[in-house]
């Protein structure tokens, strides 16, 4: 017997030796046969070592035998063994001829595919080469034709001419004239059919992305070039478009970004030459964009919103990576973006508008004709408006195009050489008109008028002081007229209809959407005066909202906690009243912040502290049943904020997001230095935010995952945006905007001021309430935690007042107290 296979028969032997405890193939006579873990992985690994150098002499008696050993430790509990036989299964792939390629990917995918699911980031990335490597063999010419057995006549000779060399068996590999064993969509449906598996769990659909992205590189830039028609049509029809990747609001999100990681920070920027990106263009426009019309033909199915969606972001990306782009490229994609603006959806016709953006901004030439086919298309549109003619898609193509041209406005101002001026103030002009103008017509056009007129108006802010200094008088008499004081019918229940509350919230939201614009671009131009102005209309819009919060408490908070469910009979329009209200309230708190502590707020700064604090951190303050995570936690159901799914996660911030390197409250510096696409993945496949010494792999994970449509502003700034912005949805963004209201008027607080957030903030964390809710406790800790690190690193930039305060006993003690709260009940284990 060789070395080779004495090498192999003791690893097995060591390999099958479990020390697993309570294992019913260890009788108390053979306790002594147990082998710890590290001594059966490295038994196991020495063999696999052995392989790259004496592959050729491992005897096909032990093959069997091999394989049954190695497939049980794919399934072995022992995370570190099923790393060691992935790698093993590698090298005898590519050392040996004991690997025929199609049985070997059969007999493993399942196993694999059963392993991630509790695999730790080592394993899966492990479990993931190792399946990537046995596919992309697939595609090598000859790896479909079955390995033929050398004859033994011939054997005998070889033998008898060189008795001290090994037989070498003839691998089908070799033959590189013969056909792939799997066509690209055969080897991709192996992965597809796994992840649109009904019992799939959210775990191993994220980690079968991993495995894509794997595969991708192990096949090259080469090929995926290639094939890259075959691939987009695989994700597109297997990944994006099935019911399931579509069940939920979160699972939509989840797969766009998961698809998007795929073609835009894998395939688009690593792998693509620049004659690859603009066949990718062409595809993507041909394939997709182009075959989109308003009015389809009879016959003709509907295209997916998602698929477009991720269409124009992959558009936009591959655009911004060929810089100016070749004529071809121009006429290819400007008839197809301004036609996409019409599309009913709006998170579609945000897309577009952001693709166009990027087009436009790469490429300024086109930024002057674009401005007038938009600015003559939404006059033209609006002068039909309300006619018995119109078409009925009409107030979407209304829509849509004034987002288009309020994002190419608000570039204008980084490329003068091409813009005129005279374009700003025939914009401005249109956008006064239809304020005036929407107060004769009934609310569904007035609603259309409201949201062009002030979309155009905040992009007008992104120009900065040169052209807002002159028309500020004007902006400040509309902002008043359309954010008036409340009156009694603001808070009574009944008197208006849900159509006309619509109507009031989506105008004070508009409204301030382009105030927090002019915040947030002309500070030069906000003095004393323009700053109490300010104030007192958000002082007019909080009680507003909160008056139409206390009123419809209950139908709001029926509506929140079943928004898949039947509709309210209260409410029933979408987007719906509790969004139109989130909306709000994040504006108002926004608005705040931007302004910032001035002395136009000091008597309104410990109000705004409450009411920021009540909607982080009070118990009951929440879109949830506490009833529904009661029962969840006592049926052993509930396992933590961090693998929620339904997009809102018991209200806990999105703050907290520092896996992508954000810059977040819980970076950690050994991913400093991982792969970028491994680590996005990895926040999607990572499981909590305790750390735990049974579980070292729990890390932070996305609950809450952002998209552009859930903020319309977020595409309008000055400046460059390379990626597509992802605001956090209406309901987490109010969370947000509670705790970055906090972090900013907290620090300019005297000590007493100080001394009473801390203990209400205290006396939520504290709350009995809590106890039956342990999912709004988690939320409350963490958004606790969040809120207090952003005031203490504000501290610094608040004064020497500030930090005075800060540095008294009282408020110290308190502080530490909050914290220790606040790290045990952290380490507590939910149950």
């Amino acid at each position: 017997m060789s070395f080779t296979a004495e090498i192999c028969t003791v690893s097995l032997k060591v390999l099958r030796n479990t020390n697993l405890v309570g294992s019913p193939f260890i009788g108390p006579g053979n306790a002594h046969l147990v082998q710890p873990v590290i001594l059966r992985t490295q038994a196991v690994l020495s063999f696999s070592k052995t392989l790259v150098s004496a592959g050729r002499a491992l005897p096909d008696s032990l093959v069997k035998d091999l394989h049954k050993a190695l497939r049980g430790g794919l399934a072995d509990r022992a995370l570190s063994i099923q790393r060691a036989c992935a790698e093993t299964y590698v090298n005898l792939q590519l050392y040996t001829a004991a690997c025929p390629l199609q049985s070997t990917i059969e007999a493993l995918a399942p196993l694999m595919f059963k392993s991630l699911e509790t695999a730790d980031y080592l394993t899966r990335r492990s479990l993931s080469r190792s399946l990537a490597h046995f596919l992309a063999a697939s595609q090598v010419p000859g790896s479909g034709v079955v390995a033929v057995e050398p004859k033994k006549v011939a054997a005998k000779k070889d033998e008898e001419e060189n008795p001290n060399e090994p037989t070498i068996m003839t691998s089908a590999a070799e033959d590189r004239s013969g056909k792939s064993l799997y066509t690209t969509q055969e080897m991709l449906k192996i992965l597809s059919n796994a992840y649109n598996k009904v019992q799939s769990p959210r775990k191993l659909r994220n980690a079968i992305i991993d495995v894509y992205a794997t595969l991708f590189i192990a096949l090259g830039g080469s090929y995926v070039e290639l094939h890259y028609p075959e691939i987009v049509k695989h994700l597109v029809d297997e990944i994006v478009s099935p019911a399931r990747s579509q069940s939920t609001r979160y699972e939509t999100l989840a797969t766009r970004e998961s698809v998007g990681l795929l073609f835009r920070d894998l395939i688009g920027i690593r792998l693509l030459s620049e004659s690859g990106q603009v066949m990718a263009i062409r595809e993507w426009t041909n394939s997709y964009l182009k075959k989109w019309s308003p009015s389809p033909l009879p016959g003709t199915p509907k295209m997916n919103k998602q698929v477009l969606i991720i269409a124009l972001r992959e558009v936009a990306g591959l655009a911004e990576q060929l810089g100016n782009a070749p004529p071809s490229v121009l006429e290819l994609l400007a008839e197809p973006l301004v036609r996409v603006l019409a599309h009913e959806s709006y998170s579609v016709r945000l897309a577009a508008s952001y693709t166009l953006r990027r087009f436009c901004t790469i490429n300024p030439t086109q930024l002057p004709r674009m401005l007038n086919i938009l600015l003559a298309d939404v006059t033209r549109d609006l002068a039909v408006l309300g006619q018995p003619a119109a078409p009925k898609d009409l107030s979407n193509r209304i829509t849509g195009k004034a987002f288009a041209l309020s994002a190419l406005i608000a570039i204008s101002n980084s490329r003068p050489l091409y813009v005129s001026q005279e374009i700003s103030t025939k914009v401005f002009d249109l956008a006064t008109t239809l304020l005036k103008k929407s107060g004769e017509h009934e609310i569904g056009i007035a609603g259309v008028e409201v949201q062009v007129a002030w979309y155009l108006i905040a992009a007008l802010l992104s120009l900065g002081p040169a052209f807002v200094k002159l028309h500020l008088p004007q902006l400040l008499v509309l902002w008043r007229n359309a954010l008036p004081k409340p009156t009694s019918k603001d808070t009574s229940v009944g008197e208006r209809g849900e159509g006309e509350w619509s109507f009031l919230l989506l105008v004070r939201e508009c409204a301030l959407a382009a105030v927090l614009n002019f915040l947030r671009h002309n500070v030069s131009l906000i003095n004393i005066d323009v700053a109490r102005r300010l104030a007192t209309l958000f002082t007019n819009t909080l009680n507003f909202v909160n008056g139409f919060a206390t009123a419809y408490s209950e139908a709001l908070r029926e509506q929140a906690n079943d928004q898949n469910a039947s509709k309210s009979s209260l409410f029933t329009a979408r987007p719906s009243l509790v969004e139109r209200e989130a909306n709000l309230r994040r504006r108002v708190l926004q608005c705040f912040t931007a302004l910032g502590p001035t002395s136009a707020t000091d008597s309104m700064q410990p109000a705004l502290l409450q009411a920021a604090i009540t909607v982080f951190a009070d118990p009951e303050n929440y879109s949830g049943s506490a009833a529904q995570a009661a029962i969840a936690a006592q049926s052993g159901t509930y396992n933590g904020i961090w693998n929620s799914t339904d997009g809102y996660a018991f209200g806990v911030t999105s703050l907290l997001g520092a896996r992508e390197g954000e810059g977040g409250v819980d970076a950690e510096e050994p991913f400093l230095n991982r792969d970028r696409i491994e680590m996005s993945i990895e926040s999607q496949v990572s499981t909590c935010l305790v750390y735990n010494e049974c579980k070292a792999d729990r890390k932070l994970s996305h609950p809450i995952i952002g998209s552009l449509e859930h903020d319309f502003l977020e595409v309008l700034p000055s400046q460059a945006l390379p990626n597509p912005p992802r605001p956090a949805p209406p309901q987490t963004g109010v969370v947000n905007a509670g705790v970055e209201l906090f972090a900013a008027v907290f620090p300019q607080q005297s000590a007493e001021g100080q001394i009473q957030s801390l203990a209400s903030l205290s006396s939520h964390v504290r709350s009995s309430k809590l106890e039956r809710n342990p999912g709004r406790k988690q939320a409350v800790v963490a958004n606790t935690m969040a809120a207090l690190n952003r005031s203490l690193r504000n501290m610094d930039g608040a004064g020497v007042k500030a930090r005075k305060a800060l540095g008294s006993a009282q408020v110290t003690d308190l502080v530490k107290s909050l914290l220790q709260v606040c790290y045990f009940q952290s380490r507590l284990k939910t149950r």
